[in-house]
């Protein structure tokens, strides 16, 4: 993540002067987020700071945010953040006070969330919803002569599934295959976890929601269509039902469970990308886990999974699996999903169903 750095006029200062009042306002700068691949038009999204006008920032954690003006590079990669009001003298956070004063600062977009607060996000995903709920944060411990940069990183998760073309797909009339994710959090809270920003599923809360995810306008030639949604930070240790892929042909629905990644379901900043091939009698999956947005596919669905994929999975790849899924006939959808573990494997044999005639 390139970043910029902001220089303080401090050459005649020496070490441990206190400041005079009103001098030396905070000035951050932001370094261009990785890659989102996700379909949207804000700046941020888009690996840039083009059209985004304002950051939220909170000093030392006291529960008194900031406006900061965006003033963005010639590329827009980089941003320059300033104070989008004059400061007052009383506003003794966001100015210097001494050479050798730290600030623990916290900064996000869109500035219109709010920490400790609950966010709410759509349970069926369009191409604006991304750039509405796509939320970026960073927290950095910043010192006087430091550089002040922030490396702002996604709060949210991605999910991306890609679909395999297959004959039984191309049978099917268009837009009678649809990808839901079941077993979810509607809500997080936008909290201070640990040492970073994070939106978590709530505490006591219930997973019952579903999350119709967008369909790309278009996929990879490898790729019958992409569906994707983003969804809130989830422990492995919640208590509830597990979330699951739920694929819809023409009525015949496919089932598959989601399982625990690096130590979480879902992980804020990280993406989860499910390649599936969907036959009649059920579906063929391989899951990937990346600590990233940037890694696992492109806008258009281009992830490349070779024939050969195994279960140990490629360099650089993290927690890779080939699994199968449940298909539940359409009057069965409430019944469950009946599956046998195979003892050596992840791998698991699906229901079966009477082969559907499409038209």
């Amino acid at each position: 993540m390139a970043l910029l750095t902001a220089c303080t006029n401090d050459d005649n200062l020496t070490q441990g002067e206190p400041l005079p009042p009103g001098k030396y306002p905070l000035e951050l700068t932001a370094g261009g987020l990785q890659a989102a691949t996700t379909p949207a038009t804000r700046g941020t999204v888009d690996n840039n700071w083009n059209g985004v006008e304002s950051v939220r920032v909170r000093v030392n954690n006291t529960g008194r945010d900031m406006k900061y003006r965006v003033e963005a590079t010639g590329d827009k990669k980089t941003a320059l953040l300033t104070p989008y009001a004059p400061l007052e003298n009383d506003d003794d956070l966001f100015w210097w006070q001494s050479t050798t004063e730290k600030k623990d600062v916290m900064a996000w977009v869109p500035y219109g969330y709010e920490l400790n607060k609950e966010i709410t996000l759509p349970t069926t995903w369009t191409k604006d919803n991304f750039a509405r709920y796509d939320i970026i944060g960073a927290r950095r411990t910043i010192g006087f002569r430091d550089n002040k940069s922030l490396k702002f990183e996604h709060l949210l998760a991605k999910v991306t599934v890609n679909l395999k073309n297959s004959d039984y797909l191309e049978r099917v009339e268009k837009g009678k295959v649809t990808v839901s994710l079941t077993n979810q959090y509607q809500t997080g809270t936008f909290e201070l976890y640990g040492e970073r920003l994070a939106v978590n599923a709530p505490i006591g809360g219930v997973n019952n929601a579903t999350i119709n995810t967008y369909q790309l306008p278009s996929a990879d030639t490898d790729w019958y269509a992409t569906y994707q949604a983003l969804v809130v930070t989830l422990s492995s240790s919640f208590e509830g039902k597990m979330p699951r892929i739920v694929v819809n042909v023409d009525g015949t629905e496919y089932s598959y469970e989601i399982k625990q990644g690096v130590g979480s379901i879902f992980t804020g900043g990280w993406q989860y990308t499910f390649n599936i091939t969907v036959k009649e009698e059920g579906l063929d999956v391989y899951s990937y886990v990346w600590p990233t947005w940037e890694a696992g596919g492109s806008g258009s669905g281009s992830v490349t999974v070779p024939e050969s994929a195994s279960k140990e999975g490629f360099p650089g790849r993290i927690n890779v699996r080939k699994e199968e899924g449940c298909a539940l006939p359409a009057d069965d959808r409430k019944a469950g999903c009946t599956e046998r573990t195979a003892a050596s494997s992840h791998e698991k044999t699906a229901k079966q169903i009477p082969a559907r005639e499409h038209i």
